[in-house]
């Protein structure tokens, strides 16, 4: 009886890291030091609300779901290389809107903070904008979309696009 093949989903990883097609992308490591204000509060509360949220936020490499945000995540983070990249879906540990994630230093209360980081962890996804992250063990580059010196146009093109200002701050994470 043949083994059957596994099943893999194609992601998009910004990563300050470069690597080449067939690379194997692993775990950056935590991020939680790189995180300032509410962004950092709204880390740890989705690491305190999860039994093993500790290890899977500090541990494990994030890829997006889809093209078109990981592309805007990109173009408007720091300098980074954007790969198209390749995970077992078998090996897909979480998914989580980082959309809901994002709101949480926004809500007022202990409780509305604590309800949206208990809705991430359900893998609930926001019904105006989603922005799905996975975590995983590890991602294989399967093309290297772009690299830092590609940014500063691809944010100009996406404001462009939209018609609004190319001035805007870089988005944190």
């Amino acid at each position: 009886m043949p083994i059957p093949e596994r099943q893999t989903r194609v992601v998009y990883r910004s990563d300050a890291r470069q690597f080449a097609q067939g690379d194997v992308i692993p775990p950056f490591g935590d991020h939680l030091p790189e995180l300032k204000g509410g962004h950092r509060d709204a880390e740890e509360l989705i690491r305190a609300t999860h039994d093993n949220g500790i290890d899977l936020r500090a541990n494990y490499l994030y890829v997006f779901r889809d093209f078109a945000w990981a592309h805007r995540y990109w173009a408007l983070g720091k300098p980074r290389y954007f790969y198209r990249a390749t995970v077992e879906v078998d090996a897909i540990l979480h998914s989580g809107d980082m959309h809901i994630f994002n709101q949480i230093p926004t809500l007022s209360t202990p409780e509305q903070k604590e309800s949206f980081a208990r809705r991430y962890w359900r893998g609930d996804e926001s019904d105006t904008e989603s922005k799905v992250e996975l975590i995983v063990r590890q991602a294989t580059v399967l093309e290297v979309l772009h690299t830092p010196a590609e940014q500063g146009a691809a944010k100009r093109e996406l404001f462009r696009s939209k018609g609004q200002d190319d001035s805007l701050p870089e988005i944190k994470g």
